[in-house]
């Protein structure tokens, strides 16, 4: 690893993530995702990764297409 870990949740797991949260005692870092009214996500996240070894928990689970989409999305913030 090559610095601080960062761990990021997209909207398919909240749950999940907090639990894996609480087993590493590692704090979910801060985001924003937003979808607008014609289905277009933005993901806003409210630190600097750089340099850092960053984790994203999200589900490719129902709705599918939706959770592909912000799960892509987010890997390219």
């Amino acid at each position: 690893m090559h610095g601080t870990i960062k761990l990021f949740s997209g909207t398919g797991c909240p749950a999940l993530a907090e639990e894996i949260s609480q087993y590493l005692g590692v704090p979910l870092s801060g985001r924003d995702i937003i979808q607008f009214p014609n289905e277009n996500i933005f993901v806003r996240l409210h630190e600097s990764i750089r340099g850092q070894d960053v984790f994203l928990i999200q589900t490719t689970s129902s709705p599918v297409n939706y959770n592909i989409m912000e799960l892509l999305i987010f890997l390219d913030t």
